[in-house]
């Protein structure tokens, strides 16, 4: 299985742990983004330090997400018009070898099962 990390409001952590992530937005871009789990926690963490630096919620919280490996997920640098349409392991492999890893996201349709919520 795949491992992904998903970045919330920390408000939004107990109704996370309670029911799960809940997808947003509309259309085919009704879903979650996620992150793949890297070696790098530097990387992995990334999106982190990017919201940091805007405004919007504070005290974010990760939901690592687990996926099977043949589960279909798009992939892509932020702001791709047309993400590659993969499998959850062929994300995390396209993500581990891309030369700089910063900047891209994992889109999935629906939400993912998740194993905890780690505070950042």
């Amino acid at each position: 299985m795949a491992t992904f990390v998903h970045l919330t409001p920390g408000a939004n952590a107990a109704r996370v742990r309670r029911s799960g992530l809940r997808a947003a937005g509309h259309g085919e871009w009704r879903g979650v983004f996620l992150f793949p789990v890297l070696p790098s926690y530097t990387l992995t963490h990334q999106w982190l330090r990017e919201l940091s630096r805007r405004p919007g919620p504070r005290g974010l919280v990760a939901v690592h997400v687990r996926l099977p490996d043949e589960e279909p997920v798009r992939v892509g640098r932020y702001g791709d018009r047309e993400p590659a349409r993969v499998t959850a392991a062929g994300a995390v492999r396209r993500v581990a070898g891309a030369s700089d890893a910063r900047g891209w996201e994992v889109f999935r349709g629906v939400a993912g099962l998740y194993t905890g919520v780690l505070e950042n």
